[in-house]
C-alpha cells in the first residue's frame, strides 16, 4: 500500500517504507527532497503537474536502485493555443502560473510560488518540537540552538519548454 508519513515529514511510504527509500522523479529529473518548511509545503508545484505514476512494486529496471517504490511525476505537455495564466493567494502563499505558445512548434510554462506568512509554519514547528522532545514549546530555551519559533520563507519556480518539431516527436526541457 501507499501511506503518508507523520507530522513534520513529507513524502509517502510504499509497503511500510521510509521516504528516503523511494525514488522520485520530476520529468526524469531525480529529486532528493520533497518538501519545504518541515514538510508543510510540497517541493512539487501541483499547478504544473499533469500525471503521476506510482510504482509500488514490479517497477522497470531503469528504476532499480531503490528498495521501496517509485514516484514518477510528469509536468504538463499540453500546448496552449493562446497565452493563459492563473494567480492564487491564500493565507500562506502566493503563486503565479503562466503558459504561452512560442511560434508554431514550441510553448513555455512557468510557475512561481512564495510564502507570504509564517504563522502556519510556526504552528507546525511547535508541533514537531512537541513530538520530538515530548515537551511544550515553552521549554525551547533549555535546548541550545532551538528557538521558540522559526520563520520559514521560501520561493521556488519551475520552467518548462516544449518543442514539437513534428507529429511524432515532442521534446521537453524542465
Amino acid at each position: 500500500g501507499v501511506s503518508p508519513n507523520k507530522l513534520g515529514e513529507s513524502g509517502i511510504g510504499f509497503r511500510g517504507s521510509e521516504p528516503a527509500e523511494n525514488l522520485v522523479f520530476l520529468d526524469g529529473i531525480r529529486l532528493y527532497k520533497m518538501d519545504h518548511a518541515l514538510g508543510y509545503y510540497s517541493a512539487i508545484n501541483a499547478d504544473v503537474v499533469d500525471e503521476v505514476r506510482i510504482h509500488k512494486s514490479g517497477y522497470p529496471a531503469t528504476y532499480g536502485e531503490r528498495t521501496s517504490g517509485v514516484l514518477d511525476i510528469l509536468t504538463s505537455t499540453r500546448r496552449p493555443d493562446v497565452a493563459e495564466g492563473s494567480l492564487g493567494v491564500d493565507r500562506d502563499m502566493a503563486k503565479l502560473t503562466f503558459a504561452f505558445p512560442m511560434g508554431a512548434y514550441a510553448d513555455a510554462w512557468f510557475s512561481v510560488r512564495k510564502t507570504i506568512d509564517s504563522r502556519t509554519t510556526d504552528v507546525v514547528y511547535g508541533r514537531v518540537f512537541e513530538q520530538t522532545f515530548n515537551e511544550e514549546p515553552t521549554d525551547f530555551e533549555m535546548y541550545e540552538g532551538v528557538f521558540d519559533h522559526q520563520d520559514y520563507d521560501f520561493q521556488d519556480a519551475i520552467v518548462k519548454f516544449n518543442v514539437t518539431p513534428n507529429n511524432r516527436m515532442r521534446l521537453g526541457f524542465t
